[in-house]
């Protein structure tokens, strides 16, 4: 009787201290034709009262990979600041095909007790990309996944997350905005790799205060403003652009949605240009003058003007005796630079006039369409 009461003592005493953690892999994702992905740690109980109890030992943490999609060279490309440390040394390799992540522990005096409930970053592995096409085929190898306190007494590990099925992601590297002389906007981008891309939406926000943060912008400022077809599954670079020819003013930003095949999605980082608003009204000359409706010939010329503040605006066509062609703008109008294009397909040949109207300026220029 006294050894079964002394078992259950012993039992009781290991449950209520039993070590326990969360170990999680998560964020695969691709940066400069490599694939990455992190280990973090939660403590999930306290370990213990020794003086290194609740510091992290030693450890493997143990990965299968997709060797078709990803290459054998693993590297620790981050650690978390907990561990980044002369306490703790963290390697990895490739060990019967699989990835793994080697944690050793020598107590320095630089490491600190783990907060329970707290989670933190132990590192971020990253493997080249042999084949974009390929899913990770990252997951956990339990059988081989061992987890120590400080004093190398083992700590019952939940393993959470799978990247297993997980494709490997479209890669944006790069995507910038410059102005084009007409004042529109040109928008490029570029992407390493791509699996079941099926395109990029265009996403526009005027707003002068945004937020910082991608996250912070309300959606209902964005506004989308073209498409661009992706290509699919590609392991090569591919670049992309697109042009707004909306010609507004002050600061604008863009972001990309980057869409599935699936009709999964990811936004890209938001970037800004500035376009400094006009100092002066101004009307320009027609452009092509003249111009015309034979064979390679355009019917249509355009006209540019500047307004260095909103008001309601009127830009009208006359014929050389003064009598209204075309009234082509009468509307309320913000700042800016602005382009409107006449179509003169149903006038006949000869000399027009056109005339820009505000309350605070007025200008006539001449054009001329042959047929």
């Amino acid at each position: 009787m006294k050894l079964i009461i002394q078992m259950i003592l012993l039992f009781f005493t290991a449950s209520l201290f039993a070590q326990t953690a969360d170990i999680i892999l998560e964020n695969g994702r691709a940066e400069g034709g490599l694939y990455k992905f992190d280990i973090s740690i939660t403590q999930t109980s306290a370990w213990g009262t020794n003086f290194l109890s609740n510091h992290l030992g030693d450890g493997s943490y143990r990965f299968t990979r997709n060797a078709a999609g990803l290459d054998a060279n693993p590297v620790i490309s981050a650690i978390g600041a907990k561990f980044d440390n002369t306490s703790y040394t963290i390697t990895a390799q490739i060990i019967s095909g699989q990835i793994n992540v080697e944690v050793n522990f020598i107590y320095q005096g630089t490491s600190s007790d783990l907060v329970t409930g707290a989670k933190y970053l132990l590192c971020a592995v990253a493997l080249t990309i042999l084949d974009a096409n390929q899913t990770s085929g990252v997951g956990w190898a339990p059988a081989s996944t061992a987890v120590f306190d400080g004093d190398d007494e083992n700590v019952a590990s939940t393993l959470i997350g799978d990247l297993n099925a997980s494709p490997l992601p479209v890669e944006l590297t790069s995507f910038s905005a410059s102005l084009d002389p007409d004042n529109s906007v040109r928008l490029e981008w570029e992407t390493a790799t791509e699996v079941n891309n099926y395109g990029f939406e265009i996403q526009k926000a005027i707003d002068n205060n945004p937020a910082s943060s991608n996250n912070d912008y309300a959606e209902t400022s964005w506004e989308k403003i073209g498409f661009i077809s992706g290509s699919g599954n590609s392991n090569s670079a591919k670049e992309y652009s697109f042009t707004d020819n909306a010609q507004l003013s002050g600061k604008i930003f863009y972001r990309l949605k980057q869409i599935d095949a699936d009709g999964s999605f990811e936004y890209s980082e938001v970037i800004e240009i500035e376009i400094d608003l006009p100092e002066k009204f101004e009307l320009f000359q027609n452009y092509p003058n003249p111009f015309s409706k034979g064979t390679g010939g355009s019917q249509t010329t355009a006209i540019e003007f500047t307004l260095p503040k909103s008001g309601f605006v009127k830009l009208r066509v006359y014929n050389i005796l003064g009598e209204l062609v075309a009234t082509l703008l009468n509307e309320q109008m913000e700042a800016g630079y602005k382009t409107v294009r006449f179509n003169a397909e149903n006038i006949p040949s000869g000399i027009y006039l056109y005339n820009l109207f505000t309350k605070d300026f007025t200008q006539t220029k001449k054009m001329i369409l042959i047929r």
